[in-house]
């Protein structure tokens, strides 16, 4: 009669068992790899980051065909000036050149500067760029930095040829990046020839936006000096 009594637990135990090891069956099924995102290319001609802002202008993102803006001239703020801006980015490549840049809070001109970026490798070049009464090499070296002292301001700094590679794996290179002391009001941060180009490695929201500043020199690591 006891055996009797505990069959219906014995039954219940069973079952349970059995069901816990089928939902333990489905768990364990291996889920797929994640789909790799798009290459994607990104372009700007100038931005400005600081006590006075400029919204990265003339801006292009493409993950497919080649996609094009170009500006006449930009000289809304005394902080710097520049002419024939073109900017071209595709899903493997972007590019962006800047004529007639000047900056005087960095003493710096320049007739031209460039950055291209491809496959994940970057460059820039320069044409008759003078900082400080200095002129500079047409391919300056990856991270290249020039301090400009600027009397009773304190001192600007100048990277040339900036490669970052941002948390998403892709690379992203500026001609000319300028930090010019401003006193009280800061520092004002003024990139010009920006480009991004490569395949995200990581998670990331969406495709790169375009007028945000600090999309392709954004929050990374520097990167190893590449050949162009």
């Amino acid at each position: 009669m006891r055996s009797t009594k505990f069959l219906p637990a014995v039954a219940l135990l069973a079952t349970a068992t059995a069901t816990a090891t089928a939902v333990t069956g489905l768990a364990a099924v291996p889920s797929r790899p994640p789909v790799p995102a798009q290459p994607e290319g990104a372009a700007y001609g100038v931005a400005a980051t600081g006590p006075v802002r400029l919204p990265a202008t003339p801006a292009v993102v493409s993950r497919g065909a080649e996609v094009r803006k170009s500006l006449a001239h930009e000289n809304r703020t005394k902080l710097f000036s520049a002419t024939a801006m073109d900017t071209r980015a595709a899903s493997r490549h972007a590019r962006s050149t800047v004529k007639d840049l000047k900056v005087p809070g960095a003493a710096l001109s320049a007739d031209a500067v460039s950055a291209r970026c491809r496959g994940g490798r970057g460059s820039a070049r320069l044409a008759n760029t003078v900082i400080d009464g200095k002129k500079m090499g047409v391919r300056p070296r990856a991270n290249s930095v020039v301090p400009v002292k600027i009397p009773g301001v304190g001192t600007a700094q100048v990277t040339l040829n900036k490669q970052q590679r941002l948390r998403d794996g892709r690379l992203a290179v500026t001609a000319v990046e300028a930090k010019v002391p401003m006193g009280r009001r800061g520092t004002e941060t003024i990139r010009t020839g920006a480009v991004t180009c490569g395949r995200a490695t990581h998670k990331h929201g969406g495709p790169t936006s375009p007028n945000s500043p600090g999309a392709p020199a954004g929050p990374g690591t520097p990167a190893k000096p590449v050949a162009p």
